[in-house]
């Protein structure tokens, strides 16, 4: 784990080989402990210097995980545009004609407004519904909104306004949880397909 795959990959793909080495230290054990040979401390010194391969491996949880009725709710907003219209929805009525009703308690949009008064709208929206905090920019088209305290937030864009991700730390029971809120840039196949259709030049 200590050398990067850029450096030197073939140690990083002999490291897929874990599982097997695993096991067959297992059998080992298995095979001295019924032999009574003290042979099995070979075994059991490697999967303990390996302990963090092991970790990574093999998941279990001696503590009661906090989140595991957490919802978390991820779409793409589309700027809230009404249906078959190119503006974006103007009042709470709209919104609560339209918008899914959720049961999540944390929600990542993307392809959010990105006007001041269409933010502020659609987070009087939300509050009212029990998001009470916030994560967004101005101009920028992603947003989270959550039940739970944000901390620490961070927002990236890829070359536009438009795509990008946000990093954020949630609250949940005095434990954090760190979320990420991603909206990745289109590979632009449709534009240059239509391009060249309307040139007529391949």
């Amino acid at each position: 784990p200590f050398i990067h795959p850029k450096v030197f990959w073939p140690l990083a793909v002999l490291g897929l080989t874990y599982p097997f080495l695993l096991f067959a230290n297992l059998g080992f054990i298995f095979l001295w402990v019924l032999r009574k040979h003290h042979y099995f401390l070979f075994s059991l010194t490697t999967i303990v210097l390996g302990w963090t391969h092991f970790q990574s491996f093999v998941g279990y949880h001696f503590t009661p995980d906090c989140a595991s009725t957490i919802k978390v709710a991820s779409f793409n907003g589309y700027s809230f545009r009404s249906l078959g219209s190119p503006t974006s929805m103007n009042s709470e009525q709209e919104l609560e004609k339209h918008f899914p009703p959720l049961d999540a308690e944390i929600l990542c949009i993307q392809e959010f407004v990105q006007s001041r008064h269409h933010q502020n709208l659609f987070s009087r929206f939300l509050k009212k519904k029990g998001y009470i905090h916030q994560f967004l920019q101005i101009g920028r088209g992603l947003a989270i909104y959550s039940k739970y305290p944000l901390e620490n937030g961070i927002h990236e864009s890829f070359g536009n306004q438009a795509n990008g991700y946000q990093v954020i730390d949630v609250n949940i029971k005095n434990q954090k949880f760190r979320l990420f809120n991603l909206h990745l840039l289109s590979n632009g196949v449709s534009q240059t397909a239509d391009r060249v259709a309307s040139n007529g030049n391949l």
